[in-house]
């Protein structure tokens, strides 16, 4: 408080102990200034920061918006156009049914082998999908163009473009187009004796034995698999999950659940570059940056390995608003629901089922999934 001109009377030099109180009461004002501020820079710097991890929370807000404003152009822009004169109107052999269209092994033209890009085969091999209508043609190129985004091409087969045909040997439709990197799935290989034994030479890159002959046990009128076979077994099966989660988190990491993660739809490369097992069939995954692809009401496309839930996200959860707006909501629907852990749970059945032989059998399998609901 300043000094009174009544204090000032009694003073004999009123001017000293004017400027000395002045000094403390500058002073005073100077460091609640000084408190004031450093409280303001500490608000400042804590917002900055819990900005900062909400733009790189799941599913990366920050990612979401480059993707966007930039990345997707760029993409577009770098695809080639596939036409009638890229492939040969005779197709190979059949290589996967699935809910929204079948997949061929095809061949590409002198004009189209300049378009292949990456690991590409040397008869010039293409996979080719003719989606059964354009709305399901629409979304799986959406994901595949996604996840080309990614940069992590390595976990997903090498998506190339599509094309409308008017009419061949497959009749007229809509097909998308990958580089040919394997014609077998986890599923097959799943399907014979000899695994895990049989994945191997492919799974770890090192020379395969004879699994046919490991695999024989007492109740077949064979010898007992000795521990270090079983032990080679479980290391195949570790490799596999590891490889599919990786995959997995690749897709997490930008907002995308798979929501039909199972044997059928891992690929088995036969190529020596990037990893051993691919991430496909793209049809039925979700993008909740934005909603796309998403309806609560839409249920799951293989009970075998969908969650008790069957559905990513409660049924009364509303579809998310178009445009920004989702996409700045994204980290808190992500952190409310975890929709992520729909497709771990998918992984654990597949697990489960690779390590115990008897559930390998499609029937049985089923009748323990059932169970687990």
């Amino acid at each position: 408080m300043m000094p009174s001109c009544f204090d000032l009377m009694k003073l004999k030099d009123p001017n000293k102990s004017v400027k000395t109180q002045t000094r403390g009461w500058c002073g005073e004002q100077g460091r609640s200034l000084k408190e004031a501020s450093s409280v303001d820079l500490g608000l400042r710097l804590g917002g900055s920061i819990l900005g900062f991890l909400y733009l790189l929370s799941p599913p990366n807000v920050m990612n979401g918006l480059l993707d966007r404003l930039f990345l997707k152009a760029i993409d577009a822009r770098s695809e080639d156009n596939w036409g009638p004169d890229d492939i040969s109107p005779k197709v190979g052999r059949t290589l996967g049914k699935g809910t929204f269209g079948l997949a061929y092994e095809a061949f590409t033209t002198s004009e189209g082998r300049k378009k292949l890009k990456g690991r590409r085969d040397e008869e010039g091999r293409v996979v080719i999908k003719r989606c059964l209508d354009d709305d399901q043609a629409d979304i799986e190129a959406y994901f595949n163009r996604r996840v080309r985004r990614l940069g992590k091409q390595a976990y997903f087969a090498t998506f190339l473009g599509a094309q409308r045909r008017a009419g061949d040997v497959m009749g007229p439709g809509r097909l998308l187009v990958w580089n040919f990197e394997g014609s077998r799935t986890l599923e097959s290989y799943m399907m014979e004796p000899s695994f895990p034994l049989n994945l191997e030479s492919l799974v770890l890159y090192r020379r395969q034995a004879n699994p046919k002959e490991e695999f024989k046990t007492p109740k077949f009128g064979g010898k007992a698999r000795s521990e270090e076979t079983e032990k080679r077994e479980v290391e195949v099966i570790k490799r596999i999950a590891a490889n599919t989660l990786t995959a997995l988190k690749t897709l997490h990491d930008a907002g995308v659940v798979h929501r039909d993660v199972k044997p059928a739809n891992i690929l088995v490369a036969e190529t020596a570059e990037g990893a051993p097992l691919r991430l496909i069939d793209l049809g039925a995954c979700v993008d909740l940056r934005n909603g796309f692809n998403f309806d609560p009401e839409k249920g799951l496309l293989d009970p075998r390995y969908a969650p008790p839930e069957q559905y990513i996200m409660p049924q009364d959860v509303p579809k998310p608003p178009k445009g920004v707006l989702a996409l700045l909501a994204s980290p808190f629907l992500w952190q409310a629901m975890s929709p992520d852990r729909f497709d771990t749970y998918s992984v654990g059945i597949m697990l489960m089922q690779m390590a115990i032989p008897q559930l390998r059998n499609v029937a049985n399998i089923k009748v323990v999934s059932t169970q687990l609901k």
